[in-house]
């Protein structure tokens, strides 16, 4: 007689049974593995940070050091201050102590004075670079300051660093031996307009650049102690016309000024180039 299909079954080999409980509970030790790492990671989270941390705030983290601080008269490109400003220069050691890649952008950098206003927006030879978790990278920023201003600390997003007391900075052109007279007559039998005299100022002047210095008449003012300046008359004023680095000249300048005029500071201001101020002793 003929079995009928009905009740034919197949033979269930153990070893297939074996291996379907193996991989059940490979699947449930994983998924427990991850809800345990899970719940550790947010709770250390909230240790850390305090509730309602995000990922992202804890993932983005930089420590910063200003190294050191000095007063230039160039920018990283070479470009010479104009008259009366200066660049602070800072190199900076940043650390990325997050998680996370950390962009850092030049424009994201900005100075804070002691009197509260922010300085003009960094510049350097860089632009941007990333900096990976636990890598650090030192630069070099500089900002323009109208004056010798104090630097309170060092701004990069919402991460700062105090600034250490800028050094320099150092001068580019040295006067020494200056004296100064009035006088009623000038150069080429010239005589002064009514109400007027002529101020000579004799004086040595000291190339402390690194590049040759080429002065002129056109780049010389005297200022009054009432604010008042005055160029030279440059066609009797009388001086190199280069003096190269470490070199010394002599300078012989002339004002017409009103008799009732008091000298104050003798201003050598060139247009991307060395400048200096002086002292202007009492005229005898």
């Amino acid at each position: 007689m003929g079995t009928d299909p009905k009740e034919a079954k197949p033979k269930e080999h153990k070893s297939d049974t074996s291996k379907r409980l193996v991989v059940i509970v490979i699947a449930v030790v994983v998924v427990i593995a991850i809800g345990v790492l899970a719940v550790g990671y947010f709770h250390s989270r909230t240790i850390h940070e305090g509730p309602g941390t995000t990922p992202e705030k804890l993932a983005r983290d930089a420590r910063l050091t200003v190294n050191s601080a000095e007063w230039r008269y160039e920018d990283p490109a070479g470009w010479h201050t104009s008259g009366g400003d200066y660049y602070l220069w800072v190199n900076v050691r940043i650390v990325n102590v997050g998680s996370a890649s950390l962009s850092v952008y030049l424009g994201d950098f900005n100075i804070v004075w002691t009197w509260g206003g922010p300085g003009d927006s960094a510049t350097a030879t860089w632009t941007s670079f990333v900096l990976y978790s636990g890598n650090w990278e030192t630069v070099d920023l500089a900002f323009l300051s109208e004056g010798l201003q104090t630097p309170l600390k060092l701004q990069f997003e919402n991460f700062e660093a105090s600034v250490p007391t800028p050094t320099g900075p150092a001068p580019e052109i040295i006067f020494s031996g200056m004296t100064a007279e009035y006088s009623n007559a000038g150069a080429y039998y010239t005589i002064p307009n009514p109400g007027y005299h002529f101020l000579w100022l004799n004086f040595s002047m000291t190339n402390a650049w690194d590049k040759d210095i080429r002065p002129s008449g056109m780049v010389f003012t005297a200022v009054g102690k009432n604010g008042i300046a005055y160029r030279t008359a440059f066609l009797m004023s009388v001086m190199p016309s280069t003096i190269p680095p470490g070199d010394t000249g002599e300078v012989s300048l002339v004002f017409e000024v009103p008799t009732t005029w008091v000298p104050d500071v003798l201003h050598c201001y060139e247009l991307w180039a060395p400048w200096a101020d002086a002292e202007i002793p009492a005229p005898s």
